[in-house]
C-alpha cells in the first residue's frame, strides 16, 4: 500500500473532498472540534471557515509527514528458506542435499 499525502478541499457549501493521509488528519480535527470547543462544528456553509482552516493544515501536515517518512524510513528484511538440491546422472537421482539460503536487503520507500 502506498503512503499518499492526499489533500482536502472545502466547497462553498461546507462539504469536503478528501483523500490520503490528509483525509485522516482532517477527520481527526473535525471529530475533535466538539471536545475542544464545547460545541458542535457549524453545519454547511457556516462551518466553511473552520473547515477550510482544518483542510489547509491537514494537507500541509500530511505532505510534511509523507516527505519525512519517505526521506528517513529504513526498511530491512531477512529471508530464510530450505532448498532441496538434487544431483542427477543418467541412472537417476543419486543425492539429495538440503541447505539453507539466507538473504537480507534494504531500500528506500518510494
Amino acid at each position: 500500500m502506498a503512503l499518499l499525502a492526499g489533500s482536502v478541499n472545502v466547497s462553498a457549501d461546507g462539504s469536503a473532498q478528501k483523500s490520503g493521509l490528509a483525509e485522516a488528519i482532517y477527520d481527526e480535527f473535525v471529530n475533535n472540534y466538539t471536545a475542544d470547543m464545547g460545541s458542535p462544528l457549524p453545519a454547511g456553509a457556516d462551518g466553511k471557515p473552520i473547515k477550510n482552516g482544518y483542510a489547509i493544515q491537514a494537507t500541509h501536515l500530511a505532505v510534511a509527514i509523507v516527505n519525512y517518512i519517505t526521506a528517513n524510513a529504513q526498511v530491512s528484511t531477512s529471508v530464510e528458506t530450505e532448498i532441496l538440491v538434487s544431483a542427477c546422472t543418467t541412472g537417476g537421482v543419486i543425492a539429495g542435499i538440503n541447505g539453507t539460503a539466507n538473504g537480507t536487503g534494504s531500500g528506500q520507500i518510494s
